[in-house]
């Protein structure tokens, strides 16, 4: 009788080869990190979630992976050292939930994941994406959306100079979450931001909100969603490094400890206009 759910333990592909690629669910994430190759063309036709979270010496997805895994609604590659995803993505058309969190190598979304038409999360944050194609607009299913992007420094040059194409919010019509991360160097976010605030603003769905913003006088856009909001997190001001990630423990910690938090940074004095919103938005 076929096994409904496969766990693995032990290391390398050796483990993986034994692995019932038939079954409907298939757990490949440990503490020891077993995973570092996977097989190039596995017969999954049943296969409806797939764990791989944690398995840091794995560094590629075969081309032809998920040719055959047709059913696959739950895909999670959280942690991995993957730094793209192959073009057999466009295969999983019942895919919910894409997990790419905390992989921190990963560069490029391919547009494949336009494809993409039942996803529901898209968790990217604590990655590197150079920008989000435009092909995520598509995703008119999304509900969950979070993206970190990576700044590159120096005289080399990026393929676009868009983070965030327009109208890809406006069309994420079911967006319940949204969180940007982006470095405050990154000029791009600069060009970006009150385009995107505006549109966040027409939003009629989104209930949590996490946004750097630049400057306090982009806070009157996002005191117009406010009201809406049961949880948001904004960082305003000029800060020198990745505002979510890299600030101290203690300080990230407490930040996250609220579902309504503002934080103002790198100034001697509160600006009036930060005071007035902080009294406005109390509950």
């Amino acid at each position: 009788m076929q096994r409904s759910v496969t766990q693995a333990s032990g290391t390398g592909l050796a483990e993986v080869q034994k692995v019932e690629w038939a079954a409907k669910e298939i757990h490949l994430a440990d503490d020891k990190h077993i995973v570092s190759e996977l097989p190039r063309c596995p017969n999954s036709s049943s296969l409806i979630a797939l764990y791989l979270q944690g398995n840091y010496e794995l560094t590629v997805i075969p081309s032809l992976f998920f040719q055959r895994m047709q059913l696959l609604q739950i895909l999670d590659l959280s942690r991995t050292s993957i730094k793209s995803l192959p073009k057999s993505l466009r295969k999983l058309l019942a895919l919910k939930k894409l997990l790419l969190q905390g992989c921190d190598l990963f560069m490029e979304l391919s547009p494949q994941v336009g494809k993409l038409k039942n996803l529901e999360e898209l968790d990217l944050d604590e990655t590197q994406i150079m920008d989000l194609p435009k092909e995520t607009g598509k995703l008119l299913k999304l509900k969950l959306l979070k993206v970190s992007f990576y700044h590159l420094c120096g005289k080399k040059t990026l393929k676009s100079n868009i983070l965030i194409h327009p109208e890809t919010i406006s069309n994420l019509s079911q967006l319940a979450e949204l969180s940007i991360d982006v470095n405050p160097a990154d000029k791009r976010w600069d060009d970006s931001v009150e385009a995107v605030l505006k549109e966040v603003c027409n939003s009629k769905t989104l209930r949590t909100l996490s946004l750097y913003l630049p400057t306090f006088q982009l806070l009157d856009y996002a005191s117009l969603i406010y009201p809406s909001l049961s949880r948001f997190r904004f960082t305003v001001g000029h800060h020198k490094r990745r505002i979510i990630s890299r600030v101290p423990h203690e300080v990230e910690a407490e930040f996250r400890k609220w579902d309504k938090c503002l934080r103002f940074v790198n100034g001697e004095t509160i600006p009036t206009q930060i005071k007035g919103n902080v009294i406005k938005w109390k509950p």
